[in-house]
């Protein structure tokens, strides 16, 4: 089976379960787009706790049987408890994720990908190249800090200077706040996964940067004629859609993104596979110039980005 999806975290979960050891496995190859990675603790920390108890008061159940009453409150009750917790969730995050539970997610799934506990797997990951713009509030008055703070509580006071630093050279707080969620929630999350997964485990790297290149606009360019609200139209000049498309059922079929199923619909040209060694790791560009003409071709990874996801 080849296992794909957008702003799908729930696709690197499965590449790690069972600490890198599914038998029998389960998954022939992984496709990635949007990789989505928040913050993972182990079931019993304090911050799934505390949301548990604020879940249990709110619904009424707190107590020793907390979970026998919460089995019993009506489904109406416990989305109403969901959605007013959800709405007092930190902008553009998502309260409720998985967690580590210690058997299928032995650890978080950073963890597992730097100690290459993974179910080496084919992979191709896209990214968009403005993943974070619509999950930042263009109102934020938090600084770079103050922001990462709010989006990590366990950062250190010398964490979040170190990224106040390293996002200075944005010059307004929505700027810093977009790349901040952009990067650590999207885009280093593939970084991590191209690391991990560089040894022999055929990794392919690509990013989708049609104009402006916002997150989900390339779900219209996987199936023709779908249409995103507030999203510009399917950008098709010079076999764009379809080389785009095509690249990814490729490589669902053969594992190989060079592979063509009809070479009179795509310009791809030769896609090298990701290599993590040194700072010279190479990508697929998918983008559009100012003009409206299609911009394929292979490009050096940005290397200021492979430092910060360090």
């Amino acid at each position: 089976m080849s296992l794909c999806g957008s702003t799908v975290g729930s696709v690197l979960q499965h590449i790690v379960a069972n600490n890198g050891r599914t038998f029998p496995p389960i998954l022939r190859s992984a496709i990635i787009n949007s990789p989505y990675l928040p913050s993972q603790y182990r079931y019993d920390d304090a911050i799934p706790e505390g949301l548990y108890t604020q879940v249990a008061e709110l619904a009424e159940c707190a107590g020793r049987e907390s979970f026998a009453c919460l089995r019993k409150v009506d489904t109406l009750a416990l989305a109403a408890v969901n959605a007013k917790i959800a709405l007092e969730g930190f902008f553009g995050t998502y309260t409720w994720v998985p967690v580590a539970d210690g058997q299928y997610f032995r650890r978080s799934v950073v963890k597992s990908l730097q100690e290459g506990k993974t179910n080496g797997v084919p992979l191709v990951t896209f990214t968009n190249g403005n993943e974070g713009l619509v999950f930042a509030n263009p109102s934020t008055t938090y600084t770079a800090a103050e922001y990462a703070q709010q989006m990590f509580p366990k950062m250190s006071a010398e964490q979040a200077a170190s990224v106040e630093a390293t996002y200075a050279y944005l010059l307004s707080k929505w700027a810093q706040a977009s790349a901040i969620m952009g990067d650590s929630m999207f885009t280093c999350p593939g970084i991590w996964a191209f690391q991990s997964f560089a040894n022999g485990k055929k990794p392919f790297k690509g990013l989708f940067n049609a104009i402006p290149g916002v997150h989900l606009q390339d779900l219209g360019y996987y199936f023709d004629g779908l249409l995103i609200p507030q999203l510009p139209h399917i950008f098709k000049a010079d076999k764009f859609q379809t080389t785009f498309a095509q690249s990814l059922l490729s490589f669902a079929l053969s594992l190989d993104s060079n592979s063509k199923i009809n070479a009179d619909t795509t310009v791809l040209p030769s896609w090298p596979q990701f290599i993590a060694k040194g700072l010279s790791s190479k990508e697929m560009l998918f983008g559009q110039t100012v003009e409206g003409r299609a911009d394929i071709r292979v490009v050096d990874v940005n290397t200021a980005l492979i430092e910060r996801c360090r």
